[in-house]
């Protein structure tokens, strides 16, 4: 969580620059661990890939992007190998039943889909490249903003599944 010098670890899974350039915004991504996880952890959308890697995005100032306009924290989640198509349809299967499968998304690697927004209107995709799942959820401020929660969330999506 703290490097030696005091600074804060970076998420592995993805550089500060690479999301700051998908959101279209000033944005950090710290790993979702220890004091972060139980903390930051009981807010964030947790839905969907619960026991992945995962780190909590932070969402700075200068919004350029009207779809990151409302966001200001999120989660993003991997998971490699194994059977990842089994696991997205099971993913899938869990999100209809559990009321926040949200449409399909086309051209996003393999297979993807959008999730409706949780109780606190926190809303992305999961999407399948390979042995590759990945989901990026974002909070919005925006009652109705889970279309742009999964649109912003769809550009970090394609980062992480290069």
């Amino acid at each position: 969580m703290v490097n030696p010098d005091g600074s804060l670890k970076s998420c592995t899974l993805i550089s500060d620059q690479d999301l700051s350039d998908a959101l279209g915004t000033n944005a950090q991504a710290l790993p979702l661990a220890g004091i972060w996880d139980a903390t930051m952890g009981n807010i964030l959308d947790k839905r969907v890939l619960k026991d992945a890697e995962d780190c909590w995005i932070a969402v700075g100032s200068g919004v350029t992007s009207s779809a990151t306009a409302a966001a200001a924290t999120g989660r993003l989640a991997v998971s490699n190998g194994g059977d990842a198509s089994g696991a997205f349809r099971q993913e899938k299967e869990t999100a209809n039943r559990g009321g926040y499968l949200g449409s399909d998304v086309s051209g996003l690697g393999d297979e993807a889909f959008c999730t409706d927004p949780s109780a606190i209107d926190s809303a992305g995709v999961l999407a399948r490249s390979g042995s590759r799942l990945v989901y990026v959820s974002l909070v919005t401020a925006d009652p109705t903003g889970g279309s742009d929660a999964c649109a912003a969330a769809q550009e970090v999506a394609r980062k992480l599944l290069r």
